[in-house]
């Protein structure tokens, strides 16, 4: 997202800056008439960007040394968040602000050294080109850079090194697809504009929407930055949205699965000493108690099955309990001592059925071998087991019981009272931690809503300071168009009609930068949930409200644009060149 929120920055200075240029190519001119050479025009443009990066960061600078301190009290406050203020560190703050400045200055050398090496002339047409140069290389790259994503998604996945290596992969790939994106976009959207928009545009829309597509495809090259800064903006809302969003509901079902009832009692230490027979009987005692179930540490044992050693993740749990409390089937006949129940997931992987009996071994740490434990019986096969485990055993069984006490399961009616009675226990036994699922439930999405408050505040941020960049670009470019309003209006255009034509052109940009933003978000957002492949949630209401905002800022603005245009006598628009 940082990555993102610099590109947008970059795009919109590049964009104006090109603008700039392209404004004062009759100044230039002059310049050349008078005997400037080239390389006195390239020093005037470097002066220029110069100054103006130098502003933009020093201003950066000083504005971040004098709110350092109260941003971070506001933060606090706002969100919610303990924060932690540190000295500002004059050195590193240099170090940064010089480093932005060599980045931005050398993306402000493209336009730069461009509109310098060619007559200004050469630069209107350059200005007004339809193909971009080099097109075949561009889209022979653009392919290269996908087929190489590709492969390397392949390898996070299937890969034996997926784990070590895999995100790093899905990182690369995603980059190379938006680069890819970024070299082939400028070429296939004049194609779009002339294929789709304009038969289809004029059908629903009007002679107006076709004059105004007709006029921007022409264009492209000069304002692709415009479109590119909206759909970064987009990635970035996409992105951001996606994940929190996927975050806070996969925490939730967590949450849901980890609370197999209301409350739950847990050790906060690895050695416990807690008997749990007589833990399990002390609270069954309190009296807004309605059940209580035990549940081990997981312990580590070997099955031996089909000629192959296979290990298996174990709890001791009270089965009497457990089946009382409804979080496991009620089995029908007594359990006996060296019954297994199984998880469905690792009865399939070790080819055991109920009924099969299968030799088990556990390690022992004084002989440091696997000893043998007997033979054990598979009784019945799970769906699910808590906890992840892949076997439950008794405790009545003494052969496995390699673990500790780790949780209660605790049931209850009135769990707010119970909670009370409970922590009075921990007088008895301080190392126990209480929880119940209500409490969890608001915590977690307390802590959501600050994370989500600080995401709403960068994304307001980027969507004004891009709303500035993108639609002062598109102004410029309404203005520098006058005259060729003021034909329109002589040939009999009604104002009405020309501020279609307006509005029409430039809600078009904003559409497709949007539309592009969106679709390269999601998969920009899929790839990289790849890492830990699962469902993830779209936030539609984040999505919405930028583009609205976009398009009704846009629609409003350039309303008065327009009407500040037709206001304007005739005869006089008919002869401005635009200077």
């Amino acid at each position: 997202m940082s990555v993102l929120v610099l590109i947008v920055t970059s795009l919109i200075i590049i964009s104006n800056f090109e603008l700039l240029l392209y404004k004062m190519r009759n100044q230039f001119a002059i310049m050349r008439s008078l005997g400037a050479s080239t390389k006195q025009i390239s020093k005037i443009i470097m002066i220029q960007s110069t100054v103006i990066n130098i502003t933009g960061i020093s201003l950066g600078f000083i504005l971040n040394f004098l709110s350092q301190r109260t941003l971070y009290s506001w933060v606090e406050k706002l969100f919610n968040i303990p924060t932690t203020p540190s000295e500002f560190n004059v050195g590193a703050a240099i170090s940064i602000s010089i480093l932005a400045f060599i980045v931005i200055q050398l993306f402000l050398f493209v336009p730069a050294y461009r509109s310098t090496k060619v007559l200004p002339l050469k630069t209107m047409e350059e200005n007004e080109k339809l193909n971009y140069s080099y097109s075949k290389v561009r889209v022979t790259l653009s392919k290269v850079l996908v087929g190489i994503a590709v492969f390397l998604i392949i390898g996070s996945q299937v890969l034996p090194t997926r784990g070590t290596y895999g995100p790093a992969m899905l990182l690369i790939s995603a980059v190379l697809v938006l680069l890819a994106f970024v070299l082939v976009f400028p070429i296939w959207l004049p194609k779009i504009l002339e294929w789709f928009f304009l038969p289809y545009g004029q059908r629903l829309f009007g002679q107006e929407f076709y004059i105004s597509v007709k006029n921007l495809i022409p264009q492209v090259r000069k304002n692709t930055a415009i479109i590119l800064m909206i759909s970064s903006l987009m990635i970035i809302a996409v992105f951001g949205s996606v994940t929190l969003r996927t975050i806070q509901i996969s925490q939730l079902e967590q949450l849901k699965k980890d609370f197999a009832t209301p409350i739950l009692i847990e050790t906060r230490i690895d050695n416990s000493k807690i008997n749990s027979m007589e833990f399990t009987k002390t609270v069954e005692e309190l009296s807004g108690v309605k059940s209580v179930s035990n549940f081990s540490t997981l312990g580590l044992a070997e099955l031996q099955t089909e000629g192959k050693k296979v290990d298996m993740n174990y709890a001791v749990v009270d089965l009497k309990r457990l089946q009382a409390q409804g979080l496991m089937a009620h089995l029908n006949s007594k359990t006996p001592s060296n019954g297994l129940i199984l998880s469905e997931r690792f009865a399939q992987q070790s080819h055991l059925k109920v009924g099969q009996t299968v030799p088990v071994g556990e390690f022992s740490n004084e002989t440091q071998i696997v000893e043998s434990k007997g033979t054990f019986k598979v009784i019945a096969i799970e769906k699910q087991l808590l906890n992840n485990a892949d076997a439950y055993v008794d405790w009545n069984n003494q052969k496995l019981l390699d673990v500790i006490f780790y949780t209660l399961y605790v049931d209850s009616e009135h769990i707010k009272n119970t909670v009370n009675e409970l922590e009075e226990l921990k007088s008895q036994y301080p190392e126990i931690k209480i929880s119940n699922y209500e409490q969890s439930v608001k915590e977690a999405n307390k802590m959501f809503y600050q994370r989500w408050g600080i995401f709403i505040l960068v994304i307001a941020t980027l969507v004004a300071s891009t709303m500035v960049g993108v639609f002062n670009s598109l102004a410029n470019n309404i203005y520098s168009k006058r005259k060729e309003f003021a034909v329109l209006r002589a040939m009999g255009v009604t104002p009405k009609g020309l501020r279609k034509v307006i509005l029409s052109q430039v809600n078009l940009y904003i559409g497709i930068g949007l539309i592009i933003g969106i679709i390269m978000g999601l998969l920009t957002t899929f790839i990289l949930f790849l890492v830990d492949p699962g469902e993830f949630v779209i936030d539609y209401k984040v999505i919405i409200t930028v583009s609205l905002l976009m398009l009704a800022g846009s629609t409003l603005i350039f309303w008065f644009v327009g009407n500040k245009i037709l206001s304007q006598e005739l005869s006089i628009e008919l002869t401005n060149d635009n200077k």
